[in-house]
């Protein structure tokens, strides 16, 4: 090997090495905006409680309403966070099965949540009806009622609750009137059960 080979060879190992730190610092910064990236994708894409199963979502979502009888306020609350979640909520039934039948009770409102509800049991509540031949005028009690027993195979439990025991009766017989089959079952527990 020559001088002249020997300078051409050092000469080319000093351009390869140059190179390889070319590419080990362009690696490295590759690899910072590969991380820069990753982390501008996460905080872009959804909101970690987003990813959760419909299923899941739901069920924390149950556990957010202290009061079944009373779930409006929860879920009103619940909705106004996201599309998604007021989807979670407007097509899962469970949520729409606490039905309570009022005065200043429009029946379109009625017939959403009785149709939201699908085929799942129902909790109905009558209550604060103590005037109803003035509601019937105003507020339709009848049509509201007709609403309801339509879906009677459904029904879990039936509340009615009026302020004044002597209208008590009247709405009773009111709702029973329009039921076609009626049974009435009394259970008892031991008191060592309790």
């Amino acid at each position: 090997m020559t001088v002249e080979e020997l300078h051409r060879a050092w000469a080319e190992l000093d351009e390869l090495e140059k190179q390889e730190r070319y590419l080990v610092e362009r690696l490295s910064e590759i690899r910072k905006a590969i991380k820069a990236q990753r982390l501008k994708i996460d905080d872009l894409g959804p909101p970690t409680i987003n990813r959760l199963p419909t299923e899941l979502l739901s069920q924390i979502f149950a556990l957010c309403i202290p009061d079944p009888k009373f779930p409006e306020k929860p879920l009103h609350r619940i909705v106004g966070v996201s599309r998604r979640w007021r989807d979670v909520v407007w097509n899962n039934p469970c949520f729409w099965t606490s039905i309570k039948v009022r005065p200043f009770q429009g029946k379109n409102v009625l017939e959403k949540q009785l149709k939201r509800s699908r085929k799942a049991l129902l909790d109905i509540w009558i209550e604060d009806w103590d005037h109803y031949e003035l509601y019937e005028e105003c507020f339709g009690f009848h049509a509201l009622l007709n609403t309801i027993v339509l879906h009677v195979n459904r029904w879990r439990s039936l509340t009615i609750s009026d302020a004044h025991s002597h209208s008590t009766p009247v709405t009773i017989s009111m709702v029973l009137t329009r039921i076609t089959q009626t049974s009435f079952h009394q259970h008892v527990l031991p008191l060592s059960n309790i």
